[in-house]
């Protein structure tokens, strides 16, 4: 059965965490949380010290047999700050912000008071302890311990400080070597009160390249107006014909559709053209039906008697459709149109996988994964054998890698936005301040500036333990 921790503990993990106080020259302050009582020592090195200590817990039955019952606890949290030469902010200054913080902190975790958050965010190399980020490339698992882990570097570990549209990347173009990545979190309770962890990966990967990029030619057309002839000669493959129609002067002519019976990813298109007859054939105007929707690729001159080549944002397309301009007065002229392909982008096998570490078992376990070619999020929730998880230095290791290896001519690439680690300990689940007041000490030398919270905490449990 899972430990429950005491709320003092809880307190001065859920302050200690997330306080945090900006001094008037702009600089982070330094406090220390702690269990009771006030060090006037801790002065010469910290701004201000909180300490936390149970004032009274006090058991209530929610039933007639007594099973359930409800814990509710009154909790000293105390605030001490002086005047310090060293500092920007005098104590009475620096007291009054962390009492902002103490209310602020406190009621946004009123109903998570016992759930800890662990990132990377403000961590660096070789700063970044406790957590640590790491990357490799292997054709297999790289165990946590193995040497071919390399520590991110300063620039790389702000990459993943926050979700934002700035990755880290690692490569590898070895043949059937994975890109990989390796994240160590250390958990602040003890592993026998934590009561699930949830490691939560952003961001995707790309593995070999399954099928080249090639031009297709279209397998069908649709002539709704039935203003042009043979125009199964838009692709026949030959640039010596071409299908037929005449464009009355200054008119447009009507759309012709060219069809592909299966949709392809594709990002562009070419189309042989050339003029027939008049000169100052112009424009022509091109769309693509991609997603279940026309998207116009192009209106405009264009090159004459050769390839044009029109680009336009990838999607899955079934058909274009294009038509000319005729610009001259009383006069008709042909069509300009001789051939046209559709590009199939190549097919990249994308795939992220992560796996968190048994440290009894010695093996990577749990594994989920992702197919997207663009940022995801994929989550591990641990809710049984939790302890096989936290090693003995209490730390948490996931692997996030390639799904596919690199063939030895496309690489492997494993990107990430962000990473974290969330866990919940058996203990509170609610919060709240009832009251605080200023109690100085002004029979010292400095001043000691103290203000005492109350704070209320509950938690619950049954005869079979804590829930």
């Amino acid at each position: 059965m899972s430990a429950y921790e005491d709320p003092v503990t809880t307190i001065i993990r859920l302050l200690g965490k997330k306080i945090q106080v900006i001094k008037d020259d702009n600089s982070i302050a330094t406090i220390y949380v702690s269990k009771e009582w006030y060090d006037r020592e801790l002065f010469k090195n910290y701004d201000a010290q909180i300490s936390v200590g149970l004032a009274q817990s006090q058991d209530e039955k929610l039933e007639i047999s007594g099973r359930i019952r409800r814990r509710i606890g009154r909790l000293r949290v105390n605030i001490w700050a002086t005047d310090r030469p060293q500092t920007s902010d005098p104590g009475r200054t620096m007291r009054q912000k962390i009492v902002e913080e103490v209310n602020r902190v406190v009621r946004q975790n009123m109903k998570t008071p016992n759930q800890a958050f662990y990132d990377f965010s403000g961590l660096g190399y070789p700063s970044g302890d406790p957590h640590k980020a790491f990357s490799g490339a292997a054709a297999t698992e790289l165990v946590p311990s193995d040497s071919g882990w390399a520590e991110l570097s300063n620039l790389d570990y702000q990459k993943i400080w926050h979700p934002d549209s700035v990755d880290y990347s690692k490569s590898t173009s070895v043949n059937l070597q994975y890109a990989m990545m390796l994240f160590r979190f250390k958990l602040g309770p003890r592993e026998q009160s934590v009561k699930n962890i949830m490691l939560t990966f952003e961001g995707y990967a790309t593995g070999h390249e399954t099928a080249p990029g090639r031009w297709v030619s279209p397998d069908g057309f649709s002539d709704p107006d039935s203003f042009w002839d043979y125009e199964n000669l838009a692709y026949d493959t030959l640039i010596t014909t071409s299908p037929w129609c005449e464009i009355p002067g200054e008119s447009w002519s009507s759309f012709l559709y060219l069809t592909l019976a299966s949709g392809i990813q594709c990002n562009k298109l070419k189309a042989y053209l050339s003029l027939f007859a008049l000169p100052g054939f112009s424009p022509i105007d091109i769309d693509v039906y991609r997603d279940g929707a026309w998207v116009h690729v192009f209106e405009g001159d264009f090159t004459e008697n050769g390839w044009n080549e029109f680009s336009f944002g990838q999607g899955l397309v079934t058909q274009m459709r294009i038509r000319g301009y005729n610009p001259n007065v009383g006069s008709s002229i042909p069509n300009c149109l001789r051939e046209v392909y559709f590009w199939q982008v190549p097919e990249i096998e994308n795939g992220i996988t992560i796996k968190v570490w048994n440290h009894v078992a010695s093996a990577w376990q749990n594994a989920q994964t992702g197919t997207g070619g663009a940022d995801e999020t994929i989550t591990i929730t641990l809710t049984t054998s939790i302890t096989d998880y936290i090693d003995d230095s209490g730390y948490v290791w996931l692997l996030a890698r390639t799904t596919n290896p690199s063939n030895g001519t496309t690489a492997a690439i494993i990107y990430c936005d962000y990473v974290s680690c969330t866990v919940m300990v058996n203990g509170i689940t609610y919060l709240d301040v009832i009251s605080f007041r200023d109690a100085d000490r002004v029979d010292t030398k400095p001043i000691i500036f103290r203000t005492e919270f109350v704070l209320k905490s509950w938690s619950f449990e049954d005869i079979g333990g804590v829930f």
